[in-house]
């Protein structure tokens, strides 16, 4: 085992700002709920990846509020008509809030990662009526998947990103990734909603068992298969030996954190795993000085802005859940700690978490926020799955399936 420790500071501050961006039952919220967090400006409610994020976190210390959260976020988000799970679901106290449509945005969807934290919930609190609900959900938000995200021709998926630029609403989550800097022949299959519906399948195939149904787990379990098949053929760039968007713009950025998804849905196999891991520890493509960038040093497009460069520890968390899958225990808790450390100096020294960091010197200063030099939001819950990293660096392994 590790001799890495808990610190109680982090810990404390992670709980503090939950407990100061939770809210009392508003409309359309029938239970207590939690915001991106009280310095994220521009949504008072739940959205985007964020929230379940928040909900995988919640697991260490309040499981029961974990399931209700979860089950909240879905009931709100979710459109009656086709099954579309909403980017945004405002509450009444933000002043943009829509009665009409109780306070859900539908202009996009956002990545659908709620199915593995929902195993993660369940396992910590078995609740069955839950875990049938949510199946049936997720049937029909895969069809939405299905018949508005998919390629005909090639069953891949694409986001909205991917589109000419005047049509992109950042569905992705990655918001300005130089992955997205050329689009003009969009859209086009990308490497993350691919690995991602692959682990949706999954997961929906596991959790149909769980509630009995051997048939709905089996056809996933095969949708699965299949997805992996194509995105294998497809989406693996066998040059750079990593996966990739299917974008026939070669400007774009290729080495990016999301072809790590790659690791969290089982697509990678020996030979890609060997070489994503010895990307993790080289100098000049991800091991950054201060933790782990989303853009690999060595691209041209590397800046110290947003979704181009800075370090997120959601990001770190999801790398480091995908090395766990294959077992690489000791390789996600040196990912996990060394990225902590930088959290733990930015609190000591601004007592605050903050949205994202700066990877290369630790210097805050220096961050920018999508051209802006306002840098990022501090105060935010969303995308610090603190907690969690802080088990993983102790070599714990928190892989739910």
């Amino acid at each position: 085992m590790t001799n890495f420790e808990f610190d109680k500071n982090l810990e404390k501050a992670w709980y503090s700002l939950y407990e100061r961006s939770s809210y009392d039952p508003v409309d359309p919220f029938e239970t207590r709920w939690c915001s991106l967090g009280i310095g994220y400006p521009y949504n008072i409610g739940l959205g985007h990846w964020d929230t379940p994020q928040i909900v995988n976190e919640l697991i260490w210390f309040d499981p029961e509020q974990a399931l209700i959260l979860l089950d909240t976020y879905l009931k709100a988000s979710f459109r009656q008509d086709d099954g579309m799970l909403a980017i945004w679901v405002r509450s009444s106290l933000d002043p943009r809030y829509n009665p009409d449509i109780k306070g859900a945005e539908f202009p996009c969807s956002h990545p659908p990662i709620w199915s593995i934290i929902a195993l993660r919930v369940l396992k910590a609190r078995w609740n069955e009526a839950y875990a049938c609900k949510w199946v049936e959900l997720a049937k029909r938000n895969i069809e939405w998947w299905k018949n508005n995200r998919m390629f005909q021709s090639s069953e891949l998926y694409w986001y909205e990103d991917s589109l000419p630029i005047d049509s992109r609403r950042w569905e992705s989550g990655y918001d300005l990734s130089p992955r997205w800097d050329y689009v003009e022949n969009g859209p086009f299959p990308c490497i993350d909603i691919n690995c991602q519906m692959a682990l949706y399948f999954q997961c929906v195939s596991h959790l149909s068992y769980l509630c009995n149904d051997s048939v709905t787990a089996y056809r996933f379990k095969e949708e699965y298969l299949s997805l992996k098949s194509l995105i294998r053929e497809n989406l693996l760039n066998k040059e750079l030996k990593i996966f990739t968007d299917n974008n026939s713009d070669s400007r774009n950025a290729k080495k990016t954190i999301a072809m790590f998804w790659s690791l969290v849905s089982g697509v990678a196999e020996d030979e890609e795993i060997e070489y994503m891991v010895r990307l993790l520890e080289d100098k000049d493509e991800f091991c950054a000085p201060y933790g782990l960038p989303t853009v690999s040093m060595s691209e041209s497009s590397f800046e110290l802005d947003c979704w181009r460069g800075p370090m997120w520890m959601s990001q770190v968390f999801w790398v480091a859940l995908g090395l766990q899958r294959y077992g690489l225990i000791k390789k996600a808790s040196w990912l996990a700690q060394r990225s902590l450390e930088v959290v733990r100096k930015v609190l000591e020294d601004t007592g605050k978490i903050w949205e994202f960091y700066n990877p290369i010197d630790g210097d805050m200063g220096k961050l920018r926020r999508k051209g802006r030099n306002t840098g990022p939001f501090p105060d935010y819950l969303g995308h610090n799955p603190l907690l969690s990293l802080e088990r993983i660096a102790q070599e714990e392994s928190i892989w739910p399936l």
